[in-house]
């Protein structure tokens, strides 16, 4: 179904990195970790990529707006949400369903996120937090650096206040970074995994990140 909306504001939330809050739409209904189609209007330039994309929802159900967070790149969809004001009018339809996020009550859990794949799990673990509920899960989060990754301090509260919630933050490029950092370093694997997981086997597991890092970690 399509939805009219406007945007109420866009804030930096990492290295080239933006969260866009959108108005939500009256009788939009959606689950954590669902995704919508965007559609720009007015696009400053064309090109081969087209005005839509497909964006995961951040913010938790319940909320009066829709946040999404995107890289700021040099493609004519992006560029234009990186500068439509306050108000501009957006088209979205939706919602959708690619996390597929519906675990069975009591299972242990494992999110892997790279990059801005982040995204859906924000909003499963926003939801939980501001339930008070219990979410069994271990959050394996990979970024080239701290610079780069979103949400971290706040992921990091989580663990204080969702209750069976652990976030193992690792970055592949620390060398490149200004930041101190003295957590993991390198990407997700199998060793990894094992170090922090009482068994590899036997979670349920959700995954979410750009092609090639799902594509690497499915082979």
């Amino acid at each position: 179904m399509f939805y009219q909306s406007r945007l109420i504001e866009r804030e930096e939330v990492a290295h080239a990195t933006i969260a866009v809050r959108i108005e939500r739409p009256d009788g939009f209904e959606f689950r954590a970790g669902q995704y919508i189609d965007v559609m720009a209007r007015d696009l400053p330039f064309q090109d081969a990529l087209g005005p839509v994309r497909s964006l995961s929802i951040a913010s938790p159900p319940g909320e009066d707006h829709l946040e999404l967070v995107m890289r700021v790149r040099d493609t004519a969809f992006k560029q234009a949400l990186a500068t439509l004001p306050p108000g501009g009018e957006l088209a979205i339809e939706g919602p959708f369903d690619d996390l597929g996020f519906d675990p069975a009550p009591g299972r242990e859990l494992v999110f892997i996120a790279g990059g801005v794949g982040i995204t859906p799990f924000l909003s499963v673990l926003r939801e939980a937090a501001r339930d008070g509920r219990e979410l069994r899960a271990t959050l394996f989060y990979s970024n080239q650096r701290p610079e780069d990754a979103v949400g971290l301090d706040e992921l990091r509260r989580f663990e204080d206040e969702i209750p069976g919630f652990r976030l193992v933050a690792t970055m592949t490029r620390i060398g490149e970074s200004a930041r101190a950092w003295d957590g993991e370093t390198g990407r997700i694997g199998i060793e990894l995994l094992e170090r922090h997981l009482p068994s590899i086997v036997g979670p349920g597991y959700y995954m979410a990140g750009s092609a090639p890092f799902v594509s690497e970690r499915m082979n």
